[in-house]
Parts: C-alpha cells; structure tokens; sequence
C-alpha cells in the first residue's frame, strides 16, 4: 500500500510511479509483495536524458522524448521545484506482455547494479531508457499526471477512463473490476458521483465518438462502424448514438460530411 500525499493506493503486478523529489510517500507493508525502488541521482537522470538519441528516417538525430523524459526535465531544470505531483502507470489491457517486458529489464538492472564491471554504467542508462520508453508507449501503459491534492478516487476515475478509453468505451464493469480490483458497484457508484454517469452511460458516449470518427473519416457503412466498435445489435447502436447526438448515425454523417 502507497501514500502518496493525499491518497491511498494499492499497487499490483505492473503497476508502477515516478515521484517527484518533493512528492510525500510511504509505504504500508500490510501483505507478502515483491516490489523495486529506483532512487536516480539528478547528475545520473541528467546524462541519460541528454545521450538518449533516436536516429530519424533522414539520419538526423534527436533526443528521446515522452512524458517521463518531460517529467524529469522539469524536475532538473527547477520548474517544478514546488511541485509534489507524481506520474501513474498501469499496463493497458491490450498489450499484456508489457509487464513481462517491464520485469526483465528490471531483472537486467538489478543484475548490473550487484556486479558493478566496467560498461555497467551504460548498460544502466540504456536499460532505464528502454524502461521508459514501455511506460512511455500508450499502446502498452496509460500514464496519468497526478497533483498533490489527488485523492485515491480521482486515480480510479482517471483509471477507469483509460480503460474505456483504449477499447472506444467497450468495457463492461466486471472487466474493470477484475482489472482494477475493486468491486464493480463500488466503481459505478464512484464514477457516477465525480462525472454524473454511470461507467455504461459514460463508455457509450466514448464509443459514439469513435463512431463519429469513423463516419467522418472512413467511407464505412454505418453497419460496419457499429461492428467495428463491437456492437452486434446494430438497433442497440442506432438508439445510444441518437441519444447521445439528437441524429441518426446517417443523418450525423450526412451534417458533417455533406456526404450519404
């Protein structure tokens, strides 16, 4: 269990942070856990954030850049010197190999950090950028700025909407609940009183937008939009997008396209 200024959280397999030197924490050791604490000196962060260099296509180089690199840039450069806010990190659902990914370059640092040869250094700084590059990648982790007035709820909520987020709003409770460990009521009742709807009211709002996209910017009939976002009662999928936008998803197409 981690405090983090004004909130409670439970990590679990995968999860991860990144704290600001000023961010306030502990740790509740309340259950048998495995977990690893990176402490990086401002000189170590330094050199890694200015030797990660990305070559382009046309053989120029530039330096790597993500929110991570972002983050700690700020924490170098002094701009955030009364900041307390912290980076969360959990693995999306679509790529579940990422927190495979995460563990053997974690195995990796901890082996250089015992053995200490020479070129150890490098292999730190190269295994720590590849770290970040995992977190960093949207496709495998959703990455949420935190504030020191964040409370445990608003990290659930901001949790849950990446879910929903990343499958266009098609994710049912029981999904998130298993995801999230928490119970799927609770989670109804939490998302309903910080955003006024339900997780359902709130993912088919998500999934209407994707569905906009989709009309606006594909030539996909309206059947294969509501397939593409899952919906097999393409009844189902007329009613919420009807509610959601006061037109039928022919009549949408045709406002903001000019086209049939």
């Amino acid at each position: 269990m981690q405090h983090i200024e004004q909130g409670v959280y439970h990590y679990r397999r995968g999860d991860a942070c990144l704290l600001g030197r000023n961010a306030q924490h502990w740790e509740v050791f309340d259950s048998p856990f495995h977990i690893v604490f990176l402490n990086m000196s401002p000189l170590f962060l330094r050199n890694l954030l200015d030797s990660d260099e990305i070559q382009s296509d046309d053989g120029s180089h530039r330096l790597a850049d993500g929110v991570i690199r972002r983050f700690l840039r700020q924490e170098l450069d002094g701009s955030a010197a009364f900041e307390r806010g912290y980076l969360d990190f959990t693995p999306t659902l679509a790529a579940p190999k990422a927190v495979e990914q995460t563990q053997v370059l974690l195995d990796r640092l901890g082996e250089e950090l015992l053995q200490q040869q020479p070129g150890s250094n490098l292999l730190l700084r190269g295994y720590l950028a590849r770290l970040f590059g995992i977190l960093e990648d949207p496709g495998k982790y959703h990455a949420v700025h935190m504030r020191p007035e964040s409370r445990t709820e608003d990290m659930l909520v901001a949790r849950v909407s990446n879910y929903l987020r990343e499958r266009d709003g098609r994710v049912s409770r029981e999904q998130l609940a298993e995801a999230l460990h928490y119970h799927p009521t609770y989670l109804n009742q939490l998302v309903k009183a910080r955003t006024g709807k339900s997780i359902l009211q709130l993912g088919q709002g998500m999934s209407v937008q994707k569905a906009q996209a989709l009309l606006r910017e594909t030539e996909l009939t309206v059947a294969q939009v509501a397939q593409a976002l899952g919906y097999h009662n393409r009844t189902y999928f007329y009613r919420i997008f009807q509610e959601e936008t006061g037109l039928t998803p022919a009549q949408w197409r045709t406002a903001n396209t000019g086209s049939k």
